[in-house]
């Protein structure tokens, strides 16, 4: 049996920098996108300070 995995990213287009990824094995759900979603924003964490909103 296969599994199609989904995968779910934001990238700042400016520097061309994923700032929030997932893999989940099947499709994704409304928490998992915005798990990834705050992910991105957060300038805190495993991503590093790429993220947020720049003044």
């Amino acid at each position: 049996m296969t599994v199609r995995s989904w995968v779910t990213w934001f990238i700042d287009v400016t520097t061309k920098t994923i700032t929030g990824s997932a893999i989940t094995p099947c499709h994704p759900s409304w928490a998992s996108i915005l798990a990834v979603l705050r992910a991105a924003v957060l300038r805190i964490g495993p991503d590093g300070p790429a993220g947020g909103i720049t003044p």
